[in-house]
């Protein structure tokens, strides 16, 4: 099944966006969480501000698997 998702505003990636770029327009539009979309514009996932914390945590040493 599909389903919708209902918000005024919807910002969105490319899916082949960096996450450095998903932290910069979260930062800039005040947006939070992105969704990413694939080629066909379908919806593939979203990111969140916990994503990136997460991914920081992770890639800093300070969280492990």
């Amino acid at each position: 099944t599909s389903g919708y998702v209902m918000m005024p505003l919807a910002i969105t990636l490319n899916e082949r966006a960096t996450l450095a770029h998903a932290a910069a327009i979260m930062t800039l539009e005040d947006f939070h969480p992105v969704m990413v979309i694939g080629g066909d514009h379908a919806l593939i996932g979203i990111v969140s501000t916990m994503d990136i914390a997460r991914w920081l945590a992770r890639n800093d040493g300070f969280m492990s698997d």
